[in-house]
């Protein structure tokens, strides 16, 4: 089992106070411009078809998630969508884009997790709720994988997407709930041990 104190601890060790505000910033300020590239590059395919890439994500789980507002069809009707609308190149060019969006995400999280536990009255000790700042990472690292599927969905012929969409959506899942979650349940961690 990977034990999360030993990582934080040599992270501590690696990152020097002087430069974490710097980097966090930094690694913050990217994750705003992809976000952003990424917003603006995938607006041509929700114009021409009404659809993103979150439903080619979410479309591994038709017909479990069809009451989602992304669910609703399944990977290939999608592909072939964006194909006869001639969206198959701006999703291609948005999902290069979302390669490097998870990396500067990710390394947000786990520096301001970092930079949060050294705050902490306690540190190094204490702080163990600020450990859920670093699931942040946890959710890139399936975002990175769930990229490579959807990748692939997107260049190999559309017989292929039932099954890489399922592997897509797998990793998909978990990373949104990752990253609905992560927020809350520090704070409410973070509250119960103020208190207590």
């Amino acid at each position: 089992m990977i034990q999360v104190r030993r990582i934080f601890h040599s992270l501590d060790r690696l990152i020097t106070p002087e430069w974490l505000p710097t980097w966090t910033l930094s690694a913050f300020a990217l994750s705003l411009i992809f976000a952003y590239v990424l917003s603006s590059v995938g607006s041509p395919l929700q114009e021409k078809t009404g659809q993103t890439l979150a439903h080619l994500q979410i479309s591994g789980s038709y017909p479990l998630l069809k009451w989602t507002p992304w669910g609703k069809d399944r990977a290939e009707d999608i592909l072939k969508n964006w194909k006869e609308k001639g969206a198959l190149s701006d999703a291609q060019r948005a999902q290069k884009i979302d390669f490097f969006f998870p990396f500067a995400y990710g390394t947000f999280f786990l520096l301001f997790s970092i930079g949060m536990w050294r705050c902490h009255p306690k540190y190094p000790r204490g702080g163990k709720w600020v450990w859920c700042l670093a699931l942040g990472t946890v959710a890139a690292s399936l975002d990175e994988i769930e990229n490579v599927f959807m990748w692939l969905m997107l260049t190999v012929p559309f017989k292929w997407a039932p099954a890489l969409s399922v592997f897509a959506s797998l990793f998909a899942i978990p990373k949104l709930v990752l990253l609905c979650l992560i927020v809350p349940v520090t704070f409410l961690l973070a509250l119960r041990r103020a208190r207590g």
